[in-house]
C-alpha cells in the first residue's frame, strides 16, 4: 500500500485506502483470467475471490 500512497493517520483513511488496494488486486485478477479464458472454464476467479 505504501508504494501507491501515503499511508494516511488516521484511521477512516486507512480503510478507505486499503479498500482501494484490495478493488486494484481484485480487478488485476479478474483481468488475468478474463484474458486466458476459453469456453469451458471460469478460470478459478470465483474460488480466488471466495479464499
Amino acid at each position: 500500500m505504501e508504494r501507491r500512497f501515503s499511508i494516511p493517520q488516521k484511521f477512516e483513511n486507512q480503510v478507505v485506502i486499503s479498500q482501494i488496494t484490495q478493488a486494484e488486486a481484485i480487478e488485476y485478477g479478474v483481468e488475468h483470467w478474463r484474458r486466458n479464458r476459453n469456453d469451458f472454464h471460469c478460470m478459478g476467479a470465483l474460488y480466488w475471490q471466495l479464499n
